[in-house]
């Protein structure tokens, strides 16, 4: 069950409780959610009222991580079944899916946000380059 929030939430929020892994977007209105089931679920928060935008069902493992890119359009998500998703958070799609033998921790965008940094199990550090606007 999901916290409910009565003002507005700060950013950037980042918030690990009850297995579920929250995110904030840069408009304070939204926030991405993702748990042990393997959904990313986003979220449209008010002052009284909480409303769940969408629910996307991808990963087959707990997910461990979200990251959202600076433009709100697109969001990373890392789960223990060893994918990390791009997600288009606008449309609600899928658009990159990547998979290795690892239960993955941890997905930032590297600042300039033309990289992935990934960690897991396997206790390496991945940069993984690529070019998506």
């Amino acid at each position: 069950m999901m916290p409910i929030f009565t003002e507005l939430l700060p950013w950037p929020l980042l918030a690990i409780a009850q297995g579920i892994f929250l995110n904030s977007l840069t408009n304070l209105y939204r926030i991405i959610s993702g748990g042990m089931e393997g959904e990313v679920r986003v979220w449209k928060i008010g002052k009284q009222t909480q409303v769940m935008e969408a629910s996307m069902k991808e990963h087959r493992g707990r997910v461990w991580s979200i990251h959202v890119k600076k433009n709100n359009e697109h969001a990373v998500s890392a789960s223990a079944d060893g994918s990390c998703i791009i997600w288009d958070i606008k449309n609600f799609t899928r658009l990159i899916a990547l998979f290795e033998s690892t239960l993955f921790k941890q997905v930032l965008y590297h600042p300039e946000e033309s990289q992935l940094l990934t960690t897991g199990s396997n206790r390496r550090v991945f940069v993984r380059n690529f070019l998506f606007k």
